[in-house]
């Protein structure tokens, strides 16, 4: 983002986890300035775009046995899938 300043974006999906940690080199040695785990169900890391939202909402019907949603969303995912394909193909 800015001169010696990373950023890096992760997709989580429902039940994921990433646990992470920071280390800066000072005199030759590192040591861990930050460290902490975040969960694919907060707010934050919820997926926003294109089809993932979709697969996320289908993880979490299964996860709670809404079978009844979740082939739906299925059958969404499917119908939108097939049209990327069919309206948008590689020259």
């Amino acid at each position: 983002m800015y001169s010696g300043i990373f950023v890096k974006t992760f997709s989580l999906f429902h039940d994921e986890v990433l646990q992470y940690y920071i280390t800066e080199s000072v005199d030759g040695e590192e040591q861990v300035t930050e460290s902490n785990t975040v969960f694919g169900e907060d707010r934050q890391c919820m997926i926003q775009e294109g089809r993932f939202p979709r697969v996320n909402d289908i993880l979490v019907s299964l996860s709670v046995q809404d079978t009844t949603t979740a082939w739906h969303l299925v059958e969404e995912y499917m119908q939108q899938d097939y049209c990327a394909r069919e309206l948008f193909r590689v020259l």
